[in-house]
């Protein structure tokens, strides 16, 4: 459901550490609630051809993101947090499976961090759909580069 919480609050998911109560609707630096959100899922192909391969990378674009670069190519989606759907964590993870059944070379996350415990929940019921046979693509963390250690 949209009004899933995210467990922690204060935030510290991120190298800002911002401290918001996304639980109570407050807005952290990367522009995010308690929901997820996204801005785009669907197959990428030619960016970065190691991981699209030939059938494409399974995108999943997030909304907000902590660093807010001047030069941002995702800047649209990146730079302001209340954009894009929202969705469940049952929603992301059938989002995933969509994107496997259209040929995905994996589960790729764009800008994850701000929602890494509600995606690992998803990841994990992704995963169990499987039964463990290995039948699901990889999922590839798709994120920005400056991370501290207490994050």
């Amino acid at each position: 459901m949209a009004d899933e919480i995210l467990k922690y609050s204060p935030c510290n998911l991120c190298q800002r550490m911002c401290g918001a109560r996304r639980d109570a609707g407050q807005v952290g630096f990367c522009g995010s609630t308690q929901n997820i959100r996204i801005s785009r899922a669907a197959p990428h192909f030619w960016e970065e051809p190691i991981i699209s391969g030939n059938y494409g990378s399974g995108t999943i674009f997030f909304s907000g993101c902590s660093l807010r670069c001047e030069f941002c190519q995702n800047r649209a989606i990146s730079h302001a947090g209340g954009k894009g759907e929202v969705l469940s964590i049952d929603r992301l993870c059938e989002i995933m499976l969509e994107l496997q059944n259209m040929g995905a070379e994996n589960i790729n996350l764009v800008t994850p961090t701000h929602y890494v415990d509600a995606i690992i929940e998803a990841l994990n019921i992704y995963n169990e759909s499987f039964n463990f046979k290995n039948d699901q693509v990889d999922p590839v963390l798709n994120r920005p580069i400056f991370t501290v250690d207490e994050a």
